[in-house]
């Protein structure tokens, strides 16, 4: 009974500088009678509070660091040389938004407008990407995909990416040039495919023109065998009939520099009439003539 009297006695020395010290008075560390522990802090407002940065190491380069003050951030570091994934927003650039770093730089925004900026802490849109020579989209990966760029002259381009092993880095683009217009590139056969109308004021073809039909060499069907191939195949030679054109479509260039040719062919028919017509005018104005001379002996 003595030896436990002892150890009690013995014990209480110790009470009260332990709870002292967990009661101390410094921002230590203090907890209050409401439960809150504060680190940094007399004045606990919540069940941990810190005055102050926090770091999580474990010995190594491998760290984690809450900072607090003017660059209020959470960073996750790896390395020496300060790698980092945070946030960060002061009240200066726009209150209430999000910043995320990696290298201690910049690399996404969040507005308080919601815009997401990548590459551009002040996004103009609901997603708008920049870089130093304009902004760059990819979509998709691997064989086939979606590229969109946008460059500092003016121009920019959507890619449609192929198959790289089959030596196709795309299969069709799209740019707009500095000067307003649209270049289309593709790998296809058809340029461009459009499964509807098209409006425009002005179209402009570039393909080879009907002038062979003046060559000296050129043979000029008699209009008897144009008759005749009329009456036989109902269209005219060396143009696609209807049902041709109606199961196949027909190429705009080609067909105009055909419809050319029907029209050269033409004048030169007529060219040869006028010279039928012109010799019947003088044989007629001659024969005139000679009966006038006729009645009058």
């Amino acid at each position: 009974m003595k030896n436990l009297f002892l150890s009690m006695a013995f014990l209480s020395l110790f009470a009260n500088p332990i709870f002292g010290q967990w009661t101390t008075s410094s921002t230590n560390i203090s907890n209050t009678n409401t439960g809150n522990v504060g680190i940094g802090t007399t004045i606990p407002s919540q069940k941990l509070s810190v005055q102050g940065g926090i770091n999580v190491d474990n010995g190594s380069t491998f760290n984690g660091v809450i900072t607090t003050g003017a660059n209020n951030a959470l960073k996750f570091g790896v390395g020496t040389t300060g790698e980092a994934i945070g946030s960060k927003r002061t009240a200066g650039g726009n209150l209430n938004g999000l910043d995320f770093f990696t290298a201690h730089i910049n690399r996404m925004s969040i507005t308080n407008a919601g815009n997401v900026g990548i590459g551009t802490t002040t996004p103009a849109a609901k997603l708008h990407v920049a870089e130093a020579n304009g902004g760059f989209i990819a979509l998709g990966a691997g064989d086939g995909g979606l590229e969109i760029a946008s460059g500092n002259n003016g121009s920019s381009y959507i890619d449609f990416k192929g198959n790289a092993n089959l030596g196709q880095d795309y299969i069709g683009r799209i740019e707009h040039t500095d000067g307003g217009g649209f270049n289309i590139v593709s790998n296809g056969y058809y340029m461009l495919n459009v499964h509807g109308r098209l409006r425009a004021k002005e179209i402009k073809v570039q393909a080879s023109w009907a002038d062979y039909v003046f060559a000296d060499d050129y043979r000029l069907r008699p209009l008897t065998e144009v008759e005749q191939y009329i009456n036989e195949h109902k269209h005219l030679p060396n143009i696609p009939s209807a049902a041709v054109v109606e199961s196949e479509g027909l190429e705009v260039a080609s067909m105009i520099a055909k419809q050319m040719e029907k029209i050269e062919e033409l004048t030169l028919y007529m060219i040869d009439l006028n010279k039928k017509v012109e010799i019947l005018q003088a044989e007629n104005k001659q024969l005139k003539q000679q009966i006038s001379s006729s009645n009058q002996k």
